[in-house]
């Protein structure tokens, strides 16, 4: 009840205290704002007793006070009012807050009080002063709000609020708090105890109609939604699994429904009807492509593999010369005819060096050449080893030891002809893989070949490519880490994942996208995996293959394996 006569006045303080007349009006006051607003006619439309306007810094306090009845001011009641509301302490609650509320005794009055900050009229400025509206509250205004006989009477040291049943009344007596809190004043009233007690019956009978009308209501709702909605999606959704579990594309029986759920069952029977045209055609064509695409990779690989060839034939070719043979030969007559001991000397000597020259030269060609035997074996391998016709053979579970793999595949590397290239493969185990051997060399074939083709694309003409081998830290039972780092031009941060899509490359070239595409599927097929990483463009990169264990021999190095090549 007392919250009602609080409400009211603080609508109509804020209405007066945000607006830009009253902002202005405190920053300079003027007479003809006094003259528009602060006058009789002004209080009693907004039914407003006493009203004042202060500043923070106390410089200003214009305060009005009306006998609404009389319609006569009343200076005394104005002065007392205007003392309450600009002392201090009213002055730093209206600092801290932006509106309050309270009641307030001036004299023998009690008045509902509320004080707002002055604003502009879109709530913007710094708020000079606030602005204090009150209202006389009368016994009748009670009597009013309680429908009930009722009074105010002076607040007394035994006044707190208290209910004293008699035979035949309840008196209530309510405290009226001040501005600050303190009490003012109190407000006295009483009913018929027979109404009270019909009142609190009224309120349980009203109780408990409520609550037995929404449990009725609750329980209707949940049988409706049960028959409506959750037993036909239950059975829509045991549908769709058997579909999941058999494979079978059968049409869900929409029972004529004309809602919602009757339009999602007709669309889901025409998509099995599209879903199962399309699986017949995709048969058809899964044949076809499977042979389209293991050429591709038969190809790809085997591309690889041919390079280290093609790189020491090349060799082989600029090599396969004497270069001091026609010396050689005149050395030689000259030791046919008859000479000086000292010149014998030197001419023998001479025939010596180039011999040995030669000879380190055929030794170096035989270590080529068996090199490039090996590779080409490698072709055979990745040949014979893919079954084109028939893709869906799973072929017997296959070992091999991770070292010679790398150190074949290297090979790759140092034999480029795009850049010079040293390789350094360092391992402190030896490691058994679970997967053949020529399939591990294609996919270590396809990465070293992306490492050289990065270092080449730097246009240095040389670089360097480091291997290791560890326990994968997150599985080492089960698990071979390999990195392979280059320093190469590298790739963007977000470039890593588009790189195993088929078709996408690094190096942005018509050919390739299929070698990482290819690794990453035939190690996710043995358990394995691989990621790319880079710190950009111009940092190299470093492909992370994690690798599945077959076996892991016990026998340790005591120094890093190591590949080089000039």
């Amino acid at each position: 009840m007392l919250q009602l006569f609080e409400d009211t006045a603080k609508t109509r303080a804020l209405d007066w205290a945000v607006w830009d007349e009253s902002f202005e009006y405190l920053r300079s006051p003027n007479r003809a704002y006094e003259d528009a607003n602060l006058n009789l006619s002004s209080m009693r439309n907004i039914e407003i007793s006493a009203m004042s306007l202060v500043r923070f810094d106390g410089s200003l306090g214009k305060t009005i006070f009306f006998d609404l009845q009389s319609g006569e001011p009343d200076l005394a009641a104005a002065s007392r009012f205007e003392q309450k509301v600009s002392n201090p302490r009213f002055a730093a609650i209206m600092r801290s807050a932006e509106v309050k509320t309270g009641f307030m005794r001036v004299g023998d009055r009690v008045l509902v009080v509320a004080g707002a900050q002055v604003l502009r009229s879109d709530e913007t400025g710094t708020p000079q002063g606030y602005l204090v509206m009150g209202k006389i509250l009368s016994d009748a205004d009670i009597a009013e709000a309680l429908q009930l006989p009722a009074h105010i009477a002076p607040y007394g040291a035994t006044d707190v609020p208290t209910v004293t049943r008699s035979a035949g009344r309840v008196s209530i007596v309510e405290r009226i708090g001040g501005f600050g809190g303190e009490p003012v004043a109190a407000v006295r009233f009483s009913v018929p105890r027979s109404l009270h007690q019909e009142g609190r019956n009224l309120l349980w009978l009203t109780v408990g109609g409520v609550a037995l009308l929404l449990t009725a209501m609750i329980l209707l709702l949940n049988w409706r939604l049960r028959d409506v909605l959750i037993r036909p999606v239950a059975a829509f959704q045991a549908h769709v699994s058997h579909i999941t579990a058999s494979g079978d594309l059968e049409h869900f029986a929409d029972a004529g429904r004309g809602d919602e759920l009757g339009a999602l069952y007709r669309e889901f029977n025409r998509m099995t009807d599209e879903l199962e045209s399309l699986r017949a055609k995709v048969e058809a064509q899964s044949f076809a492509i499977g042979k389209n695409e293991s050429a591709t990779d038969i190809m790809h690989n085997v591309r690889n593999a041919i390079s280290p060839v093609q790189a020491i034939l090349g060799k082989l070719d600029q090599r396969l010369r004497f270069p001091a043979e026609e010396k050689v030969e005149r050395a030689l007559q000259e030791l046919a005819e008859p000479a000086s001991p000292e010149r014998q000397t030197n001419l023998v000597a001479f025939v010596k060096a180039a011999m040995e020259k030669l000879q380190a030269d055929l030794t170096q060609h035989r270590s080529d050449v068996r090199e490039a035997l090996r590779s080409v074996g490698h072709v055979d391998e990745a040949i014979t080893a893919v079954r084109a016709t028939d893709r869906s053979l799973v072929e017997a579970p296959a070992s091999c030891d991770l070292t010679p793999v790398i150190g074949s595949s290297s090979a790759i590397a140092r034999h480029s002809h795009d850049a010079d290239v040293n390789v350094e493969f360092t391992a402190h185990e030896r490691f058994r893989i679970a997967m053949p051997r020529v399939l591990l060399a294609q996919i270590i074939d396809n990465l070293l070949t992306n490492a050289v083709e990065a270092i080449a694309a730097t246009g240095r003409g040389h670089g360097e490519i480091g291997i290791d081998a560890v326990g994968d830290p997150g599985d080492p039972e089960k698990f071979v880490r390999v990195t392979i780092r280059d320093d190469g031009d590298g790739f963007a941060r977000g470039k890593a994942a588009h790189l195993f899509e088929r078709g996408q490359s690094g190096r942005n070239k018509h050919r390739g996208g299929i070698g990482l595409h290819w690794c990453a599927n035939t190690l996710n097929a043995y358990g394995g995996s691989i990621t790319l990483e880079s710190d950009g463009p111009g940092c190299g990169s470093r492909a992370v293959v994690r690798l599945p264990l077959a076996s892991v021999e016990a026998a340790s190095c005591d120094e890093a394996i190591g590949a080089d090549a000039a």
